[in-house]
């Protein structure tokens, strides 16, 4: 019984190293993207800028979706797809 508790051990020792050296190898990668953040100025403006601007393709933008279950429902039943419903509720500014 003792040989399964030290394997069980040694495998969940395993998985949470693994875990912390690809969280780190991500962390660290990301930090080389970043601009510079300190301070805005002239020349970091442009980079800074490039990095906040939405993507130029959504493919979400090219759903028709709809905002209630009483318009989608028939649509749904006619083209025989399924209903992909989001809920959410709490504040209303995000979910918190």
């Amino acid at each position: 019984m003792s040989s399964i508790r030290f394997r069980s051990a040694a495998f969940i020792i395993a998985v949470a190293m693994s875990s912390l050296w690809l969280t780190n190898s991500a962390v660290a990668g990301e930090k080389q993207k970043t601009p510079d953040l300190d301070r805005l100025t002239d020349a970091n403006f442009p980079s800074l800028f490039h990095t906040l601007q939405p993507p130029k393709v959504e493919p979400w933008k090219s759903i028709p979706w709809h905002i209630s279950i009483v318009e989608a429902a028939p649509q749904a039943e006619k083209e025989g797809k399924p209903i992909f419903m989001w809920q959410a509720d709490g504040w209303p500014l995000g979910c918190g």
